[in-house]
């Protein structure tokens, strides 16, 4: 009986201490570190979707793209797609920044196409070395006067050429 006591204690107290390990170890973060060539520290690890709702009756799906030209230039990209043809479609491409505490909408483009079922859009944007960026694009359909829309955002890319 006195054994079996000191196995629990013992167990117990292994099992306490284990416990706290790992609460300390989650807890302590280390502070994100700058990749070569950045300005800023790199932006917070995000949840990523790569659909959009499927309850929308119109809106099926969208895409996006960051393409990294070289030179400091960027190509962006953005589809949107409609379960079928439908009055009005469109996608906003908005380049966005990484501040180091905040993202921050660099510049806009709105493209859009009538009675398709698809539409792309695309842009270039000359962009400064040294920051992290990221497109978001914002899908919608329209058919008379039901009008649904989405965002999509991709991961952030290191510009420094």
């Amino acid at each position: 009986m006195v054994r079996m006591k000191k196995w629990f204690q013992v167990s117990t107290a292994f099992i306490l201490a284990m416990s706290l390990v790992m609460v300390f170890s989650l807890s302590a973060e280390a502070a994100p570190v700058a990749e070569s060539g950045a300005l800023t520290s790199p932006p917070p690890i995000e949840f990523q979707t790569n659909s959009l709702n499927s309850s929308f009756q119109y809106l099926y799906d969208g895409s996006n793209s960051f393409t990294n030209l070289g030179n400091l230039q960027v190509k962006l990209t953005g589809t949107t797609y409609a379960y079928d043809v439908v009055d009005s479609i469109g996608v906003d491409i908005t380049l966005q920044r990484w501040t180091g505490a905040q993202w921050v909408d660099v510049s806009t483009i709105n493209k859009s196409g009538t009675n398709v079922a698809t539409y792309s859009g695309e842009g270039t944007w000359s962009v400064t070395s040294g920051y992290y960026y990221r497109v978001k694009t914002f899908h919608w359909a329209k058919e008379g006067t039901v009008k649904e829309s989405s965002a999509l955002y991709s991961s952030s890319v290191l510009v420094t050429n």
